[in-house]
């Protein structure tokens, strides 16, 4: 129970009257005594009635003490610590209970107006983040507003660079397996039969990007496709194919092996097989099968060898799909040599801007020319349906 402001008055009275007592009368005895401790403990040791006496007053003495010091302990905390604290404490705990309420409101009415808004929103099918977009119409709605602040308002216009860009690019391959990392080797060597021809070695691996599969988890589609040309002026197709080996894996299972020979057609075909043509000095061989992408990477390989007139000295290098990453390395025998530095997809490119907005090439294009006969071009970057590279060289020995 409480005790009342009185009773605490009278108490704090009473212990200052004993600690005064005490001070006064009973410490310089003590004093006295703890100083002549050895001789009275001699004196008393003789004299047992003396001893039991000094212990008596000792334990009594502590007695008093520990009590006094109780309560003089007691009365400090209850009449000065206590009653500082606990204002402080209470007040504190009310002001923290307003503050979490005041809180809870705020994030209540906040929650409420973030629904009222996205319902508006919704009604008048205004999209308010990508998440909301349902169709290429939210979509242009959204972008749209900032592309323009950015490139001008023309890009709107059916006829825009812009507009043609977003349709036959953006659209329909956004989410379309693509080639990546594609990494071509080619090596060429004089043919020990034929002297005018050079025999053709290209490898090529890269990954099929099956892009949408880790959201849908779908199977996809991807026609896979192999082309190769070679100038064969004095050679029958029959008698060219005789040279020819194609090896083509998928995840390492044999689609193509070296004894599988081409159908030998007339006229181009959108069948799946392995076709071969002539027209004029030109073969054309060709390879096409429609395979199921039921994972996110697919691995692909391919192998040629085959032949080539040493009259063709250009290898223009392209692509029908938007390709991640590509990496081209060429040698050619001694006796040739490339004439400069190739043509890129990015040079192409960037070499079409305008002066006074030119721009410095992409920094992830790099080629090495280290001796005159090997050459790498490596583009870190995305290469557009087009050209990627295009490389001359000249044969030494007929034309110095």
């Amino acid at each position: 129970m409480p005790t009342s402001t009185t009773t605490k008055l009278i108490r704090l009275f009473l212990i200052g009257a004993v600690i005064f007592l005490v001070n006064t009368l009973i410490t310089p005895h003590i004093l006295n005594a703890i100083t002549n401790w050895p001789t009275k403990l001699q004196d008393t040791v003789s004299d047992g009635e003396s001893a039991l006496a000094l212990i008596s007053n000792i334990f009594m003495l502590g007695s008093l003490l520990a009590f006094f010091t109780k309560e003089i302990f007691s009365s400090v905390w209850e009449n000065l610590i206590e009653l500082t604290i606990n204002p402080f404490t209470n007040t504190t705990k009310e002001h923290l209970k307003e503050i979490s309420s005041e809180i809870s409101t705020i994030r209540k009415e906040t929650e409420t107006l973030s629904t009222t808004f996205q319902t508006f929103l919704v009604e008048n099918k205004k999209p308010l983040s990508m998440e909301t977009c349902k169709s290429k119409k939210d979509f242009d709605k959204l972008m749209l507003p900032p592309c323009k602040e950015l490139f001008g308002k023309h890009i709107d216009r059916p006829e825009s660079m812009f507009t043609y860009v977003r349709k036959v690019y953006l659209d329909a391959f956004s989410e379309a397996p693509h080639p990546s990392s594609v990494s071509k080797t080619i090596k060429l060597r004089n043919h020990e039969t034929f002297t005018n021809y050079v025999e053709w070695h290209e490898e090529t691996i890269y990954k099929i990007h099956h892009v949408s599969y880790p959201r849908t988890n779908k199977t996809g589609k991807y026609l896979l496709r192999f082309k190769g040309t070679s100038f064969a002026p004095d050679l029958e197709k029959e008698k060219w194919a005789e040279s020819l080996q194609l090896k083509l894996r998928v995840d390492g299972e044999t689609l193509l092996s070296p004894s599988s020979l081409p159908i030998f057609v007339d006229e181009d075909t959108n069948e799946e097989g392995f076709f071969c043509r002539k027209v004029d000095n030109w073969v054309h061989l060709w390879f096409q099968k429609e395979i199921d992408l039921n994972k996110e990477w697919t691995d692909i390989v391919s192998e040629e060898t085959s032949i080539n007139s040493k009259l063709d000295r250009v290898y223009t290098l392209h692509t029908n799909k938007p390709t991640c990453k590509y990496t081209l390395d060429a040698t050619l025998p001694n006796d040739l040599s490339f004439i400069k530095h190739p043509f890129t997809s990015p040079k192409i490119i960037y070499s079409g801007l305008p002066e006074h907005i030119k721009k410095d090439l992409p920094k992830g294009t790099t080629i090495k020319h280290d001796t005159h006969n090997h050459i790498r071009v490596a583009i870190e970057e995305w290469v557009m349906p087009g050209i990627v590279v295009n490389l001359n060289w000249i044969d030494n020995t007929a034309d110095i």
